[in-house]
């Protein structure tokens, strides 16, 4: 179904330097590597966080993290913004959850899930941790994303020789439908227009195995498909490799993509048209999953901070847009498992 592994290397201590030390994490990158999913070893089970999801009222953030006991698959878990403090939404031996997202109303959450990362499904469940159910259990489903009114969620269908592409689920009909790019590949990480009109999407070209190549091919970019006619139009005017994407109110597309160094890091571009910009800093990097709050205030993103731990982080929108400098803060400082903390 197209799976790969990913290698994250997190150093400890100035680069270059005597002493300066690195941890090595296999990291399953199921469907695209945009499913992030870390397993430390036992000795070395340090708590990584990913993928943060903020509250329409923007008080609050869901994550999924490896913040059990060593060998624990991940869990979600919701952080209090102003207060700092963590609490454990889900608990699921043997199965992991990954990539949540609030739903616009505020009372619910969905992600994906699945013993392995080859037999994800989606699921929901209310913020409260009651009332969790499945959503769509089609095998090989990409992680979800809602519409902006609530009424629908886009996600992706892998197939069995790697290849995906983008659908919608209606939640009135509880109808599900497919939306053919034409394009041969990895189509992924669907997300809505703020006027619900237009599907944005990654590709990615594969190989006759169904593995993505290491280096952007030439179609290797952002893609726009609209909902009603499904005409199918490129964003990106080079080869661009580009996972977790999210289509701002703003009018910017924020995704992660690696740099010239093959660094993950987070990246915008205008919907309109226009040269990607790298958004994160160096010392960020490694950086995952962008996300913007309802209120355009705040981007979200997964960075390294300067234990050399990923960590949930946001910093002004207005900053980012703007090309300013900045100092993201850390979202959670009061940890459920204080023993990951080091």
């Amino acid at each position: 179904m197209g799976y790969s592994t990913l290698i994250l290397t997190i150093q400890e201590g100035e680069a270059h330097m005597p002493g300066a030390k690195t941890k090595t994490f296999a990291i399953a990158a199921g469907l695209t590597a945009s499913s992030v999913s870390l397993n430390a070893s036992d000795d070395d089970h340090t708590g990584q966080d990913f993928a943060p999801s903020a509250s329409p009222d923007g008080k609050y953030v869901v994550y999924y993290s490896y913040r059990g006991s060593p060998g624990d698959l991940s869990d979600l878990y919701i952080t209090n913004i102003a207060t700092g403090k963590e609490r454990r939404l889900t608990n699921t031996h043997g199965f992991f959850e990954i990539e949540p997202e609030w739903s616009p109303d505020g009372s619910e959450i969905m992600f994906a899930g699945g013993p392995s990362m080859k037999e994800l499904a989606l699921y929901s469940v209310k913020t409260d941790g009651s009332n969790y159910r499945p959503m769509y259990d089609g095998e090989g489903a990409g992680p979800p994303e809602w519409s902006p009114d609530g009424s629908r969620m886009a996600f992706w269908k892998s197939y069995e020789d790697g290849s995906s592409e983008p659908m919608i689920m209606n939640f009135e009909t509880s109808q599900s439908r497919l939306l053919e790019t034409g394009l041969r590949g990895k189509n992924s990480s669907p997300t809505f227009s703020p006027d619900q009109s237009t599907i944005a999407f990654s590709h990615r070209a594969i190989d006759d195995t169904g593995n993505e190549f290491e280096q952007a091919e030439a179609d290797d970019g952002i893609y726009f498909i609209d909902i009603k006619t499904r005409d199918v139009r490129r964003l990106t005017g080079k080869p661009t490799i580009a996972y977790a994407l999210t289509w701002a109110a703003s009018g910017d597309i924020f995704y992660m993509g690696p740099d010239a160094e093959g660094v993950m890091h987070i990246f915008r571009i205008k919907a309109a048209g226009g040269e990607p910009v790298q958004v994160t800093p160096a010392a960020y990097g490694p950086a995952y999953f962008p996300s913007t709050t309802e209120d355009g205030q705040w981007l979200l993103f997964s960075g390294q901070n300067a234990a050399h731990k990923i960590r949930n982080m946001r910093v002004s929108l207005g900053d980012v847009l703007s090309g300013n400098d900045f100092a993201a803060q850390e979202i959670t400082r009061e940890f459920v498992n204080q023993s990951t903390e080091k």
